[in-house]
C-alpha cells in the first residue's frame, strides 16, 4: 500500500529495484531509502554515487518461501532476510515489526521497536478484518480508531496496509493523510488487482509468485462467494 498523499509509499514487500523516494512528513522532509536488504546482502547495496547506505529504520513485512532456489532453501532466506535486524540492532537502530509473525519476533528479540499487526499489544493494530473481494478493516493507532476500504484483494494484504501506517504514524503523517492515502491507492503492477469486465470479476494476481504467495492467493479466491470460479496459475 502507498501513503501517496504525504509523499511516502510502501510497497507489500518494501522492495524497490534501483529507485530511491523521499517522504514528507507533516513540515518536515525525511528522506526514506527502501532496498532489497538481505536478498542482495545490506551491506552490498550501493547507492548511485557508489557509496553505502547506513539505514536507522527497516521493516521486514514477511519471510516467504520466496527465491528459493538462490538461497537454497527457506533457511537461506530467512538467514538473508533477518541480515536488516542484525544489522539494525548492532548500530541501535529501530524496525517496525509485525507481531502476528513469531518467526519475526523472535529474531527482533532485544531490538527498539514500533509494532503492528492484528493483536490487542500492537501499536498499530487491524481489526474487523473483511475481504470480499476488497479488503475493509478498522485500523486503532494508539488510541486513535478509524475505518479503512481499500482496492486491494486478499486478506493478506492487511498486513501491508497495517505496515503502511504504522511507518506513516511514525513519521508523523496526520491520520487523516493515512486514511486517504490507503484508500486512494489503486494496485496497477499486477499484483491483488481486481477488475471487472463485461462478463467477469478478475483477479489478477500475475506480477510473479512463490509457494507462499500463491497459498494465500489460492485461500482468499476460494473464500469469496460466487459460482464457476476458475483459478488460471501458470
Amino acid at each position: 500500500p502507498a501513503l501517496d498523499g504525504a509523499g511516502l509509499h510502501v510497497p507489500g514487500a518494501i522492495q524497490v529495484h534501483g529507485r530511491e523516494d523521499h517522504g514528507r512528513a507533516a513540515a518536515d522532509v525525511h528522506r526514506l531509502q527502501k532496498r532489497r536488504f538481505g536478498l542482495d546482502g545490506l551491506l552490498a547495496v550501493a547507492d548511485a554515487h557508489g557509496g553505502r547506505r547506513d539505514p536507522d529504520l527497516g521493516i521486514i513485512t514477511n519471510i516467504g518461501k520466496a527465491h528459493l532456489e538462490g538461497f537454497g532453501g527457506y533457511q537461506g532466506v530467512i538467514n538473508s532476510k533477518t541480515e536488516l535486524y542484525r544489522y539494525l540492532k548492532a548500530k541501535k537502530g529501530r524496525i517496525f515489526l509485525n507481531t502476528d509473525h513469531p518467526l519475526m519476533m523472535e529474531h527482533a528479540a532485544g531490538m527498539e521497536i514500533r509494532t503492528y499487526g492484528t493483536l490487542h499489544d500492537a501499536y498499530v493494530r487491524g481489526s474487523e478484518i473483511i475481504a470480499c473481494p476488497l479488503i475493509t478493516l478498522q485500523i486503532t493507532i494508539g488510541k486513535r480508531s478509524f475505518p479503512v476500504q481499500s482496492k486491494l484483494f486478499g486478506s493478506h494484504n492487511a498486513e501491508n496496509i497495517l505496515a503502511a501506517a504504522c511507518v506513516g504514524d511514525f513519521f508523523k503523517v496526520p491520520v487523516s493523510t493515512i486514511k486517504n492515502a490507503i484508500e486512494n491507492y489503486t494496485p496497477d503492477t499486477n499484483r491483488s488487482q481486481v477488475r471487472q469486465t463485461e462478463k467477469n470479476l478478475l483477479i489478477l494476481d500475475a506480477y510473479n509468485a512463490n509457494p507462499s504467495s500463491m497459498e494465500l492467493a489460492i485461500r482468499n479466491f476460494a473464500a469469496l462467494p460466487g459460482e464457476n470460479k476458475t483459478a488460471i496459475l501458470g
